[in-house]
């Protein structure tokens, strides 16, 4: 099971990858946003992959990092890709300079996670008879 997961999401990557080069030759004016965003995609799918074929804790982990700031680069990449193609807010000169600052301290408290444990940790499971680790989040007990 974790070799077929591991192959489509390594088939999806290169799907991603093609699609990141074709957005970027493109002469259309929003090539250079479509091209991030296509691009940012790969990155949580690769971090889950890491997560999905490890066995050991520590790969588990580094895995689990590139997803959660994965994610918010791909956010990042998707307000960048709506400003440009609604051509800011308002007026359409503003910057979506809130939710920047907003990804930037989700970023910041993700990594924050290596010294406070506040965000995630993993645990080891049993799928198939098989060693896996699980992320599993915190509770406010």
């Amino acid at each position: 099971m974790r070799l077929m997961y591991s192959v489509i999401y390594i088939l999806l990557i290169a799907a991603l990858l093609t699609c990141t080069v074709l957005a970027r030759r493109s002469d259309k004016p929003f090539k250079d946003s479509v091209g991030l965003l296509e691009a940012a995609l790969i990155v949580p799918i690769f971090g889950n992959l890491l997560v999905i074929a490890s066995t050991a804790r520590i790969v588990a982990v580094i895995g689990s990092y590139i997803y959660f700031l994965g994610m918010d680069l791909l956010l990042f990449a998707l307000v960048n890709f709506t400003n440009a193609y609604c051509q800011g807010i308002g007026n359409g000169t503003q910057k979506p300079t809130v939710m920047y600052i907003a990804l930037s301290a989700d970023a910041v408290q993700v990594l924050l996670n290596l010294v406070f444990g506040h965000v995630f940790d993993m645990e080891a499971t049993m799928v198939d008879g098989e060693l896996s680790t699980t992320v599993w989040c915190p509770t406010s007990d």
